[in-house]
């Protein structure tokens, strides 16, 4: 791991790197003022550098990796997947997209959980 006391993250080319260095870190390093501009005005170039973040608004690696598995089996190049632990976890994922986008989607059982694949616009 990273000593941050000797070796703060603060140089541009620190943007997006997870504090702390861990795989389960919630905050990352924008550095410039102009790195917190950006993402406060939802700039991709700028979170997209990210390899951590908060749970509401960052799918954690790992669970990014099972979302593009399960893309890779259940949904088409215009589609995406969202993972589920149980079926009605996932239908009440589906039944709010499907009502604040009027998409519509679909449920599946996938390996042991659930998936819902729909199209990609609704994601977030």
């Amino acid at each position: 791991m990273l000593n941050l006391i000797k070796y703060p993250l603060c140089r541009e080319e620190d943007l997006g790197r997870p504090i702390p260095d861990m795989i389960h870190a919630t905050s990352v390093c924008m550095p410039l003022w102009q790195h917190n501009v950006a993402y406060e005005e939802l700039d991709e170039s700028i979170t997209k550098t990210f390899k951590s973040g908060y749970p509401r608004f960052f799918y954690h690696p790992i669970v990014r990796k099972l979302f593009n598995e399960a893309e890779k089996e259940l949904a088409s190049d215009q589609e995406c997947c969202l993972v589920f632990p149980n079926s009605q976890s996932a239908q009440r994922c589906l039944d709010y997209i499907e009502k604040i986008t009027s998409q519509k989607g679909s449920k599946q059982v996938w390996r042991d959980v659930c998936a819902i694949v729909v199209p990609k616009a609704c994601a977030v």
